[in-house]
């Protein structure tokens, strides 16, 4: 246990080693239970990031093709993406630079992160791309649950980005992020939350943890 308190360093752990009471090895243990719920949540906020994001684009790209806007909407045609999301199309071009094609519509969609579609989802879009296209891709969605859908999506981007940094999640009800996930998915499509559901390890982590 003392060469991991050196290789991850005092300062990482501490957190852990305060939760367990001074306890080295039982502050190890969780911070391995730390490490394995987060990459299953992970995999779980993945799944629901891939579905939002297809679910958006088409609603988008339907809205584009009725209504005579070029169908790559990312690139603003229509004039409704605002200078922080737009900037952010500007960097997934950049990323491509040394192309000598144009970046296609699929790789447009992959390489903008999640906290682009949740910007989507935003008050700024309330009542233009949300109420003309996006809000058709959650079609299980009521519209007085609207605004829970949105703070669910908030949520999920904020401890997704926890997650990705490595930071401690042991003391957050994970499983009311796992909530979360699945309601945002059973709001686009029941048959997709019952595939996320079937494929989850965060509950069985649950139950064994430390």
């Amino acid at each position: 246990s003392e060469f991991l308190l050196h290789r991850l360093s005092p300062a990482r752990l501490a957190t852990y080693i305060d939760a367990e009471a001074g306890d080295l090895d039982r502050a190890i243990r969780l911070y391995e239970w730390n490490a394995a719920v987060s990459a299953a949540l992970f995999e779980v906020i993945g799944h629901v990031e891939v579905v939002l994001r297809n679910s958006i684009h088409q609603q988008m790209v339907n809205w584009c093709a009725a209504n005579g806007h070029d169908e790559n909407w990312f690139l603003n045609g229509h004039g409704y993406l605002d200078d922080r999301l737009f900037s952010q199309v500007d960097r997934v071009r950049l990323h491509f630079s040394d192309s000598k094609t144009e970046p296609t519509a699929g790789q447009y969609i992959t390489e903008l992160g999640f906290g682009f579609w949740r910007y989507l989802l935003s008050g700024k879009y309330r009542s233009s791309l949300w109420a003309f296209a996006i809000r058709h891709g959650f079609p299980r969605a009521e519209p007085a649950s609207f605004e829970k859908l949105f703070n669910r999506v908030r949520r999920l981007h904020l401890i997704r980005n926890r997650v990705a940094h490595h930071e401690p999640i042991f003391s957050r009800r994970i499983d009311l992020v796992l909530l979360d996930a699945y309601l945002v998915v059973r709001a686009i499509d029941p048959e997709i939350e019952r595939w996320v559901r079937e494929r989850s390890r965060v509950e069985e982590l649950l139950i064994a943890k430390p």
